[in-house]
């Protein structure tokens, strides 16, 4: 009985493996044509900075006809070298999917705030306001040593009009027939900070202000605004997403 029971075991995981699929995500960053890591130095905006902090959200979710995503969120913490490549789990039925980043706001509403959604990670400011998107700090580099301005960009607002996320549609289905079910994303720091100073370039000329230097490299984004909004627009213009070959 023993032994039938270890087959009928084995057999049940088994069937249960042949109705699922792993996606697997590699996160990467660079600076124009360098991929970068913490402590790097790279050029943006013709000032040089370092690069001290970068964390985000990013998930997946199965395409179904009628019915609401469902994600699956992980928080990818370039500190952490073990979160830069995810799986996620579909069954093998599933023919689109969406990538997303920064946390929907159906799930901002129903977090039960365990694994990566707990606020001990750092990455929650209240129920009104939600969970921080992405948080990106660097320090202005002036010189061999002398450390001056930094950026902190802490972005995120689930609701409108600071509603503060984007996702992506991919064809889950075709790709993993080819024998391809990787997925490489990769986001290009210096050029999102080139889109978040020319932005606030723009602005400035709107509104008829004068912009120092130090304005410019001194930036601070630490709660829902109109600049999570243009900030997310400039995440996802400089965020490449590609099947690995």
């Amino acid at each position: 009985m023993k032994l039938i029971r270890n087959l009928l075991l084995l057999l049940a995981c088994s069937l249960q493996f042949a109705r699922a699929q792993v996606l697997v995500v590699n996160y990467q960053l660079k600076a124009g044509n360098s991929l970068l890591q913490l402590g790097d130095s790279f050029l943006a905006n013709g000032k040089w900075y370092r690069l001290d902090v970068c964390k985000f959200y990013s998930g997946a979710a199965p395409i179904s006809v009628g019915k609401k995503p469902k994600f699956t969120w992980r928080l990818v913490d370039f500190s952490k070298p073990e979160s830069l490549i995810q799986g996620f789990n579909f069954s093998r039925k599933t023919e689109k999917i969406f990538i997303g980043w920064g946390v929907d706001s159906i799930t901002q509403e129903t977090s039960k705030f365990n694994g990566d959604l707990d606020p001990l990670h750092g990455m929650y400011w209240t129920w009104q306001s939600g969970y921080i998107q992405l948080k990106l700090e660097c320090t202005e580099l002036s010189g061999e040593s002398h450390e001056k301005n930094g950026i902190q960009l802490h972005i995120g607002g689930f609701t409108l009009p600071f509603k503060s996320n984007f996702m992506e549609v991919m064809d889950f289905r075709r790709q993993s027939k080819s024998g391809n079910d990787s997925l490489q994303i990769v986001l290009d720091v210096a050029g999102f900070l080139s889109g978040i100073f020319e932005a606030r370039m723009e602005d400035a000329k709107a509104s008829n202000k004068v912009l120092t230097s130090a304005d410019l490299q001194n930036i601070k984004i630490m709660s829902p605004s109109k600049w999570s909004n243009i900030a997310v627009e400039i995440w996802q213009k400089n965020t490449v997403v590609k099947w690995r070959q």
